[in-house]
């Protein structure tokens, strides 16, 4: 078995590189958002994340159905989609709660 050989030289221009993206990611990490716009970053999350994770195991409700639901709007679906979305929408919630809707999940 043959060992994987890497050619390639370290440059001025790969260097530099690797320092804007070091630069960037701590003017990212160290960035503070705006309150709003963090509860509506965090509102997406949590419809995205309750949407894809079901649909994987074959539920058939769209992203607005999604969003409507957590919002405690009423949707046409089956009663089993419905709550299976709840059921997942709180386990996925974790120590972070965001409102939604007039009953929907509350910060």
């Amino acid at each position: 078995m043959r060992i994987l050989e890497l050619n390639f030289r370290i440059t001025n221009r790969i260097i530099k590189s690797i320092a804007d993206i070091a630069g960037a990611r701590e003017l990212i990490l160290n960035a503070s958002l705006l309150p709003k716009w963090e509860v509506k970053l965090r509102k997406d999350a949590i419809v995205k994340m309750a949407h894809h994770s079901t649909s994987i195991e074959g539920n058939p409700l769209t992203l607005e159905q999604v969003k409507n639901l957590l919002a405690w709007k009423e949707i046409s679906t089956w009663d089993k989609d419905k709550r299976e979305k709840r059921k997942e929408e709180l386990q996925s919630r974790g120590p972070y709660r965001v409102e939604m809707g007039s009953r929907g999940v509350r910060s």
